[in-house]
């Protein structure tokens, strides 16, 4: 089988109390990766609403951060390899692969393929906290090493993107996305999300989640040609 990509993103968790995103999470917190946070508990505290009441609740910045955060997978049929979690717009946080499929390259080949999208639609941006024992799947995906990180960890990222680093890991919010063009990328993290389009809408109409994943692709913009 040909392996293929999924995205599940944490905006889902804002809409739906039985969202895939949050199972998958619970599922890999418990069985998988434990010293994941326990993200899913903030999103337990919220009652699910319509996007634009979400929007006013958490501030627009928080709220867009929900939608480029998440689970990006690799599967192959039905079975699922390898997780890469994002964290905000540019943070590589985690790599999980399922016990069973260790030691195949999985991790390798999804890392890889993020990476090529991200350069390639145009995320100037992306950093990852890597623990020196996992260094070299890094260095093998083409990442380098930066001044930056943490006592127990080295932050790394492509090299098309070390210039935007100076030592600290403080360009979150920095120009240089924010002056982004988000189609491609919105695109992109919605076309790998096809769980949210199911056959069975009423009427073929979309429900908040997948307003929600829409709404990352800015139709209307004037800066957009």
């Amino acid at each position: 089988m040909t392996p293929h990509l999924h995205f599940y993103a944490y905006a889902e968790c804002l809409h739906r109390n039985d969202s895939k995103t949050k199972t998958l999470y619970n599922y890999l917190r418990a069985f998988v990766e434990p010293e994941l946070p326990n993200l899913m508990a903030k999103f337990d505290m919220l009652e699910p609403l319509p996007q634009a009441e979400q929007k006013r609740r958490l501030g627009e910045e928080n709220f867009n951060d929900m939608r480029y955060s998440g689970l990006f997978c690799l599967y192959e049929g039905n079975s699922l390899l390898s997780v890469i979690v994002l964290e905000k717009k540019v943070r590589l946080d985690r790599i999980i692969t399922m016990p069973k499929y260790r030691r195949q390259g999985h991790a390798l080949r999804l890392l890889t393929e993020l990476t090529r999208q991200m350069i390639h639609h145009g995320c100037p941006v992306l950093i990852s906290p890597v623990y020196p024992r996992i260094a070299s799947l890094f260095e093998k995906a083409g990442w380098v090493r930066l001044e930056s990180g943490t006592k127990t960890t080295i932050d790394y990222c492509p090299p098309q993107m070390k210039h935007l680093y100076d030592g600290t890991t403080s360009h979150e919010g920095s120009a240089e996305w924010n002056q982004l063009n988000h189609r491609n990328w919105g695109t992109y993290l919605l076309f790998h999300q096809l769980h949210l389009f199911k056959k069975n809408q009423p009427n073929g109409e979309m429900n908040d989640a997948m307003v929600s994943a829409m709404s990352v692709i800015d139709f209307d913009s004037p800066s957009q040609s």
